[in-house]
């Protein structure tokens, strides 16, 4: 999926698209990686205390993420 296409622009104008390929990566086994997310973890909770799913997902940009893949899941 070309995801630079004019219709997905057309269709979400305000939304931002990222992808990340890792490859042979085992978070299990791990040490540094599980410390990284344990203090990353631990800087935004504070941010989330009073998180609620339903309004974050009607949120920009994720209410566009959640628009999107509505769309594919009735697709496949």
């Amino acid at each position: 999926m070309d995801i630079r296409s004019e219709k997905l622009k057309s269709l979400y104008p305000n939304a931002y698209f990222g992808i990340l390929k890792v490859k042979n990566f085992n978070p299990k086994n791990s040490e540094g990686f599980n410390k990284v997310k344990q203090s990353e973890i631990e800087k935004i909770s504070p941010a989330f205390e009073n998180y609620l799913r339903a309004d974050f997902v009607k949120s920009e940009p994720i209410n566009y993420y959640v628009k999107f893949f509505k769309k594919l899941k009735k697709l496949m």
